[in-house]
């Protein structure tokens, strides 16, 4: 069988440019591709994320991928874009500073089963978006606050030498 790439999301948005400068500027994403039409975040590889206008897909045009009419739909919390950082409080306080985002909960521990902490919001369109500390970080953390490397595998649900390679100890 032919084995499927996933090479990236489309979120449809209402202002291309603010939205772009919140990706970049706010969540660091890299632009890798510069259109009126769309805007491309990721690496060489593949676009991991692109942004586009939805009045781009209400054109009548007879370009076929276009044919399906976009829009914005905010809030509908049937997907998440999840981003991991080193440091998560100098990234929540950009994100609180930006005007028009809608904060769900500020920097706290995502689940009461697992201590990585996290901040969610909306964007603009109201994406449902989630900030967290990478899990390196929160391995670091919890090592900090006296665990010790079994104990955090147990937190994480994994082996040992999977929480030694996320701390990259030999």
């Amino acid at each position: 069988m032919t084995k499927i790439k996933w090479m990236g999301t489309l979120l449809i948005v209402s202002d291309l440019q603010k939205s772009k400068a919140f990706y970049q500027n706010v969540l660091g994403q890299e632009t890798i591709m510069d259109t009126p039409e769309m805007v491309s975040f990721g690496n060489h590889e593949h676009a991991q994320l692109s942004l586009s206008p939805a009045d781009y897909f209400k054109k009548d045009v007879k370009d076929r991928w276009l044919t399906v009419k976009m829009k914005t739909s905010p809030k509908t919390n049937n997907f998440q874009l999840y981003f991991e950082v080193e440091d998560l409080e100098a990234v929540a306080e950009k994100i609180k500073a930006v005007e028009g985002i809608e904060l769900i909960y500020d920097v706290g521990e995502n689940f009461s089963s697992f201590p990585q902490r996290g901040i969610r919001f909306y964007d603009f369109d109201g994406h449902l978006i989630e900030v967290a500390e990478s899990l390196q970080v929160l391995a670091r953390r919890l090592l900090a606050q006296g665990m010790n490397i079994e104990e955090v595998a147990e937190q994480f649900g994994d082996s040992v030498e999977t929480i030694q390679e996320i701390l990259k100890i030999e």
